[in-house]
């Protein structure tokens, strides 16, 4: 998981790819300095780690080098865990120079295996924005299904509604681990 240290590489990854997270993204908006990093690290990630309703990790660049600061490629994350029903809701995100090369797919794998083997998960939800096309495909790379449920303005991205459609995968029968 984050720890408090990785604020200032959270704010500089958010920063240099404002344009391209925001718009997915509202939290985007509200990261305007380093200080909301932190914030975001104790007030959400520290939270949901101690009360078991969430795991955030970064994706960072194995090949940085000694003596330079590691490289945020982007996020994963199992958010509104609930224990009792086994459930949990994925989410990602990438650098806009890091798409396309099987990142998301591989930290998404990763993370539903552990979500399934260590938190005991059987049922995983992916939310994603109606046009988004590429966490779309995400999903339906990682074995979920589409549903027909779509939550109207599931959330508020640069002051406009966002619709969201809602895949689901069963961990106990449609997920093969990597």
């Amino acid at each position: 998981p984050y720890d408090s240290k990785d604020a200032n590489v959270i704010f500089d990854t958010v920063d240099a790819n404002r344009e391209h997270l925001g718009h997915w993204f509202p939290w985007v908006e509200a990261t305007k300095t380093e200080d909301d990093s932190v914030e975001f690290l104790e007030s959400v990630v520290e939270k949901e780690h101690v009360n078991c309703t969430g795991i955030h990790l970064g994706i960072f660049d194995e090949a940085a080098t000694e003596g330079h600061q590691e490289r945020l490629l982007g996020a994963v994350a199992i958010r509104k865990i609930n224990l009792l029903d086994k459930t949990g809701e994925l989410g990602c995100w990438l650098s806009s120079d890091c798409q396309g090369k099987g990142l998301a797919t591989m930290a998404c794998r990763e993370i539903i295996k552990y979500g399934k083997e260590v938190i005991g998960i059987d049922q995983f939800e992916l939310h994603t924005a109606v046009d988004n096309h590429r966490t779309q495909a995400l999903a339906e790379r990682l074995g979920f299904t589409r549903t027909s449920k779509v939550i109207k303005s599931a959330e508020v991205v640069n002051c406009k509604p966002v619709d969201h459609v809602v895949y689901v995968l069963d961990a106990k029968t449609d997920y093969v681990a990597p």
